[in-house]
């Protein structure tokens, strides 16, 4: 017999059955409600999508190496004409000031910190917008 995942738990199954967190085995007490609410209305506001790839262009944004700890539980959604990245690291960290990231309600567990950035879509001929989540780095 098959347990339920995470991703079942959500209204949008297929959008979340990608990454990590949905591929849990969910338990009575596993996941919270509100992650799954918090997880539920990111979905319906953004009209996230399940991506078939992402470009690189997307982790280059926020400088993002996969392999640094600093970067933590890291999902990225096509949302239209923007990529939506979420990460919900353990810790202290703050990404809202450092990374261009702003705060979100817990998407992972009730106790990480979780972050949205988006990154504007590149138009066919390769130009794109800034970024509104991007804060400008600081000079050296």
């Amino acid at each position: 017999m098959q347990r339920e995942t995470y991703a079942e738990r959500t209204a949008y199954p297929k959008v979340f059955e990608f990454v990590s967190w949905g591929r849990f085995e969910a338990t009575a007490d596993l996941p919270d409600p509100s992650v799954v609410a918090n997880r539920n209305s990111l979905a319906q506001m953004f009209r996230m999508k399940t991506p078939r790839r992402v470009p690189q262009y997307v982790a280059h944004h926020f400088e993002i190496d996969l392999a640094l700890r600093f970067w933590d539980h890291v999902e990225i959604y096509d949302a239209g004409n923007k990529w939506v990245v979420i990460t919900s690291p353990y810790g202290p960290v703050d990404y809202e000031v450092c990374e261009g990231f702003v705060l979100i309600e817990p998407v992972y567990s009730l106790t990480a910190k979780s972050y949205l950035g988006t990154v504007p879509k590149r138009r066919r001929n390769g130009n794109r917008d800034r970024s509104p989540t991007r804060k400008p780095k600081a000079s050296a």
